[in-house]
């Protein structure tokens, strides 16, 4: 992210990361980029909608799925045709939501992991020692009883996880072309992220870690 910073900075660019790959490395990189870029929403967005109708069926299964998937499409349409004022202020109120509701979860997990829960059990780092906590064994009999194998295995499907999670975080590089005195906004962005990045996911993580065996 400070490098993608540096660059932006440096050499805003409308297109983004995949200018800059481009430009400072080969013309086929970047356009593997992109397409990769375009290929990571067409597959997010449609994950993001049906962990939204997850979350309602959590209180009501009394409207189908489809209905609900066709209801928050068109709600995300319609928004990006009202202008970017709009946009960016529905963005504003929506964001700010999602960050309450994170710094709420984590004290909430860090409550519960003290003992303040229904059992009044105190957690501490238990779920941290063997055989759960970090290097945990995963698939140990498709693999034959191999215990490294199976510790590898286990360490790449966290990861993957991992970094679904974290994407997201580039978009400064996209809006760079678009950001008023770039030079100068968009080394305050970068490392506003970082520090974003510190509290919410690496706190998110560490606090789930906590109470999640």
């Amino acid at each position: 992210m400070i490098s993608l910073g540096e660059m932006s900075a440096y050499l805003p660019h409308k297109r983004g990361f995949a200018g800059y790959t481009t430009r400072f490395w080969h013309p086929a990189a970047g356009f593997a980029l992109g397409w990769n870029y375009l290929m990571k929403y067409l597959i997010v967005t449609p994950n993001n909608l049906n962990a939204a109708i997850l979350v309602i069926n959590y209180w009501t299964k009394s409207v189908p799925n489809p209905v609900w998937m066709i209801i928050f499409i068109t709600f995300i349409f319609l928004i990006n045709l009202l202008g970017v004022r709009v946009f960016g202020e529905l963005e504003f109120w929506f964001s700010s939501i999602k960050v309450i509701a994170l710094i709420a979860l984590i004290l909430f997990g860090i409550i519960v992991d003290l003992g303040g829960n229904p059992a009044h059990d105190r957690i501490g780092f238990r779920y941290w020692q063997p055989p759960d906590g970090p290097f945990g064994i995963y698939k140990l009999k498709e693999v034959g009883g191999n215990v490294p194998l199976a510790r590898f295995l286990g360490f790449w499907a966290v990861m993957v996880n991992s970094l679904f999670a974290y994407m997201g975080t580039e978009l400064i590089g996209v809006t760079v072309g678009e950001a008023e005195n770039p030079r100068k906004n968009i080394p305050k962005a970068i490392k506003r992220t970082f520090f974003r990045i510190l509290v919410f996911y690496i706190g998110g993580v560490f606090v789930i870690g906590l109470i999640v065996p």
